[in-house]
This record gives C-alpha cells, structure tokens and sequence, in this order.
C-alpha cells in the first residue's frame, strides 16, 4: 500500500539518520554501504546481518517493542509518530498482508577470482533468500589484501573468473553469463570462464587474456544476453583465433546452460550444436553490435529527464559553463559542484548527490580561498567526495584520458560519479579550437568519460571577444552539448542565461550577488576573504532570496509557464496560490514530511512578498520580477475558460 512506503522516507531519517551515500531512489547505510533502503520499491536488506524485508519490518526492527504488537497497535503508531491517517471508511490499514519476516539470506557460493599466477585478488559471495515467497539472490564482493578480507572490492584489477585454469589449458574455451552457469560447464568437461560484475562488465583486458583461444559464447536466453553475446564478440575481435556464438536450444527466457543442462541435454548434445556452428568472419565481427531500435510505445514509457542540477545540468550530459573572462565561471561551477558532492540543493534548486572530479587546468592556488570561503558560508565541514586533479588532462590526447578514467575509477572505491569538469576547456584542449578535428576528438573524449560512468561531463569555456556570438571556437562544441549555461558580469552581480538546453525548457535568466566573506583557514592565521553567490530577487536589486525562497520561486515560475492565464480586470500572468503550492510539494524531496512542506511554503511564500518578489491579490498571485516578461496576448497565454477545459 502507497499509504505505507510513502512513510519509509521519514521512518529511514528517525531511525537511521543521513545516508552515507544515495544514487536514485537507493540510499546506503553503514560505512561501505552494508545497509540498503529502495524508496522506490519500500524495501531494505542489511547485507551485513543478511536480513530484509519492508517498511513494517523495518519499523519493528528499529523498535523492538513493536515486535509483538498487533497490526492494529502498529498502525496507531504509525500515526502518533508519522502522520498515517485511517482509511475513508475509518477501518484501519491491515498491515499484516505487509509483514515480510526478515528471511535470513544465506550464502550458497564463494567464487575465488585469481590472476594469472594464482595470487587470490577478490572473492565473491553469491547470497539467496526468500521474501514473499519469491528467491531471491545478491553477489558481495571481497578484496583480498595482504591476507585481510575487505567488505568491497576496492581497487583489485578486474579478471576472469579461473583464470589460472584457462591459462593452463588448451583448445575451446566457453563463455558464460555468471559462474553458476560456468560452473555447470567445467561440471560437464568444459574449459569456461565469465566476468565479474554482470552481463555489461566485460573488459578489453578480459578480451586479452583469451588471446589466440577458440572461443564459444553461450548466452542467456533474453535480450541482454543477447546483446552481452555482441559485446563481447565485437571486443574479441583482435584477440581470440575464433569466435562463435551458440543460442541454446529449448530453452525458458532467461535460462542459461545451467537450466539447460538441468533439463536433461548431455555435454555430448552440447558438443554436437558446437559443431554445427561456423566462427563469425572477422568483417561481422566488426559490425557485430546491432543498431538499437525502439517503439514507439517505448520511447514513450522513458521516464522524464533527470538532473544533475535542476533546470541546469542534466544526468549524464555534456555540458558547458562559459562566459567572457572575470565573469565568475568559476565561482558558479565551483558552487554547483559543491553542491552536488554535498548533497545540497543549488541555490534553492535540487541536486543529485554523488562524486565530483574537478579538473583544475590552471592549478589549484586559486582554488584554495575559494573552497575555504564555500565551506564557511555554507557552515560544512569539507568531508565530501569533490576530487581535484591540480594539473590539465589533455582531452585530444587518448593515454591522457584513459589515465584519467583509470585514476577515477581507482579513487572513487564504488562510489557513483556525478560529475567531471574541466576547467577550462582551453587549458585542456590540444590543438586549434576552431579547427573542427581536434574540437571533434575533444567532444569524443568527453562522450566517452560521460557513457563510461554515466555522469555528467562540464566544460568551464570562454566566449570569443563577442560575447554574443556564443562559444569560442568550433560550432561543432555547440552542436554536441546537451546544455549551455552563459555567464556575465556585471558590477557585484553576475547574470545566469540557459544558452541551450536540448531536452527540456529553458529557464528565466537567474541573478547572484558576488559576496565577500572572511575565513580563518587556522586558529593562529590572519583571516583572508573570498567570494561566494547568493541568488538575488532581482536583477541588480541587492534583494537576496533564502535556499527555500529560491525553491519555492521557482515553482511559482513553473506554474506560471504550465497554467499561466489571464483575465479581463488583470494584465499580468497568474496562478492560484493552491497550484503553486501543489507544485512546490511535487519538487520537495520524499524525505519531507507534509506538515514540514506547509510550513516551509509558507515561510517562503510570504518572505517573498514581503521582499516584493512576488505578488498577491486575493487567490491570484504573480512574479513581481518576471511580470513585464510575459506575454499579453490572450491567444499565447491561457485564459481562466481554458485552464478549465484542460482540467485544472
């Protein structure tokens, strides 16, 4: 029931705290992560203790004297603490038919992963259990160093699983999805390996390690076995003396040569499909990756686009910041990135936590009063994943970039990578910038650091002596960025304008303040002075909103964009203040509770009248700051009959 998981948010902050890192709707607890909560499903699993279950197992966990209550008692509960009102009827929620009994998983395999010469590397541990009434399963990885077990993986260098025992073989070698369905194979008489992590972690260095071998892929009976099958074929190509792939016969979706093999065929039946199978010829080799299609129903399902920095910088995009020089790049790509490695919204607008890797193509001492004048203003200790690399990576140079992904993946230990900026471009880039060539070879780079950990990729530029003529350089930088963020001074104040923005709307031009603030670095030194921004009300009005009122601002201006109307006693653009409301509850964040909502809105709602931000007029209210914006024509703006007609 919704009613219920809509109270795992505030139940997981009572009992829990602050995760200690979130991607999505998944939060991790613990030092390395052993704790795991899904908001999206209502679930958890305690890897440590190999228990799980939902939200009222949960709760009982974290209060032990619920553990022999009622359903009954336990729902009172859930409503003295957290707000959950009684059903229409007034009956209450039976919540037994949500118990799911903490099932202990146990672990039913331990797959040794050893490198060419035997030394142990990491282990993995593959767990089962039964949750409602369904099996079901989870791996662990084990880095093995210097004799100690560590509860990740860590840094140990990927490999194929009995790898020393290819090595010392000879003739076919069988590629299988997971080392149940290998261990099936070397059961039945047959060299095989696979890759750790799933059907997408396969590795050119995986590749390497069958050079000169025949090799058969045996794929899963599904789409992503399928495709796996490609992947991998396509990255032997310069490796192995063949390659064939088998799709097994008979076989349920999803089933492997494990169920195969369980349904009665023999290794004799196996060895007669092998035979019948031809290796693929190197030219299909080359163009063995099928080109995706999509219906049209599909593209329809996608969810919609995810931000790294509402409104400003999505998830897994190419990005760029750039303004004339002194406009304060920088200060705003320094602010946002914070932001993010915090977990902090971005001067009012929400962010998505993770890693940040800061390229610092022109060093680091400038940096220094900046981060120090951040963390004061923001009254945060300086604790969060934000790497700086003090030096350029050359984005034209391929060994400089496989450096830097290797360099990343080695520093971040697991932890989700949001963002790499690099600033500037021009301190990173080799080569002409309006050469088309080079500007192409750095657009790659930047695509393949983006597809590689799925984040997003920021380049701080420069515009060229005409600031209105956009980007320095190649058009060809324009036409890759998923968005484009203008930066401009002007006195104190420094001016944000959406330039691009491919996949969703463009935002109003947003105005900071550039404010000085002092900071002692340590006890016994002088203090020094940097600046910070702080989001104005108005253009040069020296009128500052608070994080919330930002907030809260913004969704007045999505309302107005979305249900906007006009009416005959009225000029200007306006909404109902219920519908702002509503929109401002839609952008807040699960962990908040309804009656902590309210009172926010409110604080903010009337702090932005009060600074004249904003405007009300009995039930109507409008942006005092963007009024003269919008249109008057009543055929571009909605009038209160249509709004009606569109259900509103």
């Amino acid at each position: 029931m919704d009613e219920i998981r809509n109270l795992l948010p505030a139940i997981v902050e009572r009992y829990l705290g602050a995760p200690s890192s979130r991607t999505g709707t998944i939060l991790r607890f613990g030092t390395f992560g052993s704790m795991k909560i899904d908001l999206g499903k209502g679930t958890w699993f305690d890897h440590e203790n190999d228990v799980g279950g939902g939200v009222v197992d949960l709760l009982v966990r974290q209060v032990p004297e619920l553990a022999k209550a009622k359903p009954g008692a336990i729902a009172d509960y859930l409503n003295i603490e957290f707000g959950l009102e009684k059903r229409e009827n007034g009956a209450r929620y039976d919540l037994e038919g949500l118990r799911t009994p903490p099932t202990p998983s146990k672990v039913i395999a331990t797959y040794q992963y050893k490198d060419e010469f035997g030394a142990l590397l990491y282990e993995i541990d593959r767990s089962e259990w039964v949750q409602n009434g369904r099996r079901q399963k989870t791996f662990r990885q084990h880095q093995i160093k210097d004799g100690q077990r560590l509860p990740n993986k860590g840094n140990a260098r990927s490999v194929l699983w009995r790898l020393p025992e290819i090595g010392a073989s000879s003739g076919l070698v069988i590629i299988g999805e997971g080392e149940k369905t290998v261990q099936a194979l070397v059961e039945h008489g047959f060299q095989a390996t696979t890759c750790d992590g799933g059907s997408k972690n396969w590795k050119t260095t995986h590749s390497a390690s069958l050079k000169d071998r025949d090799v058969l892929i045996l794929p899963d009976n599904d789409d992503a076995g399928r495709a796996h099958a490609d992947q991998v074929a396509a990255s032997l190509r310069d490796f192995a003396a063949s390659v064939r792939v088998l799709e097994l016969p008979d076989l349920a979706h999803k089933g492997d040569a494990h169920d195969w093999f369980n349904q009665g065929n023999t290794a004799q039946e196996l060895l007669h499909l092998i035979d019948q199978i031809q290796p693929i010829e190197q030219a299909e080799l080359q163009a063995i990756t099928p080109i995706p299609v999509m219906s049209m129903s599909e593209v329809m399902a996608m969810p919609p686009n995810e931000w790294l920095v509402e409104g400003q910088i999505p998830e897994k995009s190419v990005s760029a910041i750039y303004g004339p020089s002194g406009a304060g790049k920088t200060f705003l790509a320094l602010d946002m990135m914070l932001s993010v490695a915090h977990d902090r919204d971005w001067q009012g607008q929400y962010v998505r936590s993770g890693a940040v890797f800061y390229i610092a193509g022109e060093g680091v001492s400038g940096l220094r009063k900046r981060l120090h004048a951040w963390h004061t203003h923001h009254q945060v200790k300086p604790s969060a994943p934000f790497y700086v690399i003090p030096q350029a990576v050359i984005l034209n140079s391929p060994e400089a970039i496989d450096d830097l992904i290797a360099t990343i993946e080695q520093i971040r230990n697991g932890e989700q990578v949001q963002a790499v900026v690099f600033d500037t471009l021009a301190r990173c880039f080799g080569g002409d910038e309006n050469d088309a060539g080079p500007m192409g070879q750095a657009i790659a780079a930047m695509d393949l650091i983006k597809r590689h950990f799925n984040t997003a990729v920021v380049a701080v530029h420069h515009t060229g002596k005409a600031v209105d003529k956009g980007l320095r350089g190649s058009s060809a930088l324009l036409g890759a960025l998923d968005s484009s963020l203008l930066v401009q001074r002007e006195d104190q104040f420094l001016k944000l304008k959406m330039d691009k923005q491919k996949d969703d709307d463009q935002l109003p031009e947003g105005w900071f303040s550039m404010d000085k603030i002092e900071f002692q670095p340590h006890a016994l030194d002088d203090p020094e002075t940097s600046l910070v921004l702080t989001r104005t009300g108005d253009r040069k009005s020296g009128v500052k909103m608070t994080e919330n009122e930002a907030r809260v601002y913004d969704a007045l201006v999505k309302t107005i964009d979305r249900l906007g109307r006009h009416a005959a006693d009225f000029k200007w653009l306006w909404v109902k203040e219920d519908e702002w409301r509503q929109t401002y509850y839609s952008m807040s964040t699960e962990s908040e509770k309804p009656g902590s909502q309210q009172k926010a809105f409110k604080r903010a709602a009337d702090g932005l009248m009060t600074k004249e931000i904003v405007a009300k007029d009995q039930n109507r209210v409008w942006s005092v700051k963007m009024a003269k914006t919008w249109p008057d024509s009543p055929d571009i703006a909605r009038t209160e009959q249509n709004v009606r007609q569109e259900g509103n």
